[in-house]
């Protein structure tokens, strides 16, 4: 099992179950491309200094909240994370669009808050664009209405 996976409580949904999206090997000094459910994973060819098993995981295919291993690893050089936000509250195509603008945020546990990426949005495809320099989980929450109130493991 995965170091970063598992079951998280959520006094909401009572109990929550993560499920593999996506497992992929990453050499060092070669380009790789990863893709499951809503997101894409571009390793440059100096993100990994060895051989590295990576790995996506989420609960619910329609929140775009995702766990991805090892969880800390860091990169020599940044990857590319895209997110496909089609249908949810930011995508002015959606029956539920509330003007909302795409935000990504990571959990920092050791300051035990979620904390803003960097990124951008591409309006025609409904992607999210951010270059991560570590893995983590991420949520992809909209800046009007934005909520610190996701599941986080031991709750």
């Amino acid at each position: 099992a995965p170091s970063f996976g598992g079951t998280v409580v959520n006094p909401a949904l009572n109990l929550v179950t993560w499920y593999p999206v996506c497992e992929k090997l990453v050499m060092p000094g070669i380009e790789t491309v990863a893709r499951g459910s809503r997101y894409t994973l571009t390793f440059p060819r100096g993100a990994v200094s060895k051989l590295e098993l990576i790995s996506m995981q989420e609960y619910d295919r329609d929140v775009i909240d995702v766990q991805f291993g090892p969880h800390g690893i860091k990169f020599g050089e940044p990857v590319v994370l895209s997110i496909d936000f089609t249908g949810t509250r930011a995508d002015p195509g959606a029956a539920v669009y509330d003007h909302s603008e795409p935000v990504l945020y990571w959990l920092n546990e050791a300051k035990n808050r979620w904390e803003e990426v960097p990124g951008e949005t591409d309006w025609d495809t409904r992607r999210h664009i951010v270059r991560l320099e570590h893995f983590s989980r991420y949520v992809l929450g909209g800046k009007a209405g934005w909520r610190e109130t996701h599941p986080r493991e031991g709750e």
